[in-house]
């Protein structure tokens, strides 16, 4: 580290004040300050710092094996958004790993912990029976916006086309990649990976994915819902 008046007397920022100082233990302020600063991003409707905040509220409510590693991570995991760049997750790790190297005591282990519970959250279902608990859990939290009461739903919704529109892709083609996603989520034996989660959040989350996927089959028409069976079909 190298200001060690951060470790002696850190001054935590508003938003880790109800976060346990274990939890942060180790990290000096630019940690945090690079963290907060990289949702400050104007194409970010969704991907922003609320949902961070909405994040760490899902953390404070869970216990870990390793609670500084999902922290970071958590804190980390979007830093770097350009939407429809499928190296997001790779380079919000390589972000984390370089901040953690020089400005924590967070061993290299834990580095690698950190980096891997980031890059997972590109493909949240792709490694599940690999997961450790902690894996597990981040991946629910990360995905916990489907579980919400619908109009927080429509939010997130509305910031993700808002995020793709016109910037990356046509209406036409997020509707159809969206549907496809959607479609996906819910072919899942289950969305979320941990018995809490699933528990609290599984029933509202397919019910949100379903209104969602029947409000693209209105707004696509006949056309749409022909483009959207010949590509399921590939």
């Amino acid at each position: 580290m190298t200001k060690s008046a951060d470790k002696a007397n850190p001054v935590r920022p508003d938003w880790l004040r109800g976060v346990d100082p274990a939890y942060v233990e180790g990290c000096d302020q630019e940690v945090f300050r690079i963290a907060r600063r990289s949702y400050d991003s104007p194409w970010r409707f969704y991907h922003a710092w609320s949902h961070i905040g909405a994040c760490l509220a899902q953390f404070a409510e869970q216990r870990f094996d390793n609670a500084r590693a999902v922290l970071l991570a958590l804190l980390f995991h979007d830093a770097v958004y350009v939407p429809g760049d499928k190296e997001n997750e790779i380079r919000s790790a390589e972000l984390a790993e370089r901040m953690l190297r020089y400005r924590s005591s967070v061993p290299e282990s834990e580095r690698r912990s950190i980096s891997r519970m980031i890059v997972l959250t590109a493909n949240h279902h792709s490694a599940e029976h690999r997961l450790t608990p902690d894996e597990a859990k981040l991946i629910d939290i990360d995905l916990s916006i489907l579980g919400q009461p619908w109009p927080v739903y429509q939010e997130y919704m509305h910031g993700v086309r808002r995020e793709f529109c016109p910037a990356v892709t046509s209406d036409f083609e997020f509707r159809i990649g969206r549907r496809a996603f959607l479609e996906k989520v819910l072919r899942q034996k289950r969305i979320f990976l941990t018995d809490e989660m699933a528990s609290r959040l599984e029933v509202r989350a397919r019910f949100n994915s379903g209104r969602e996927i029947d409000s693209l089959k209105a707004e696509g028409g006949v056309f749409g819902e022909i483009v959207a069976r010949l590509l399921a079909r590939h």
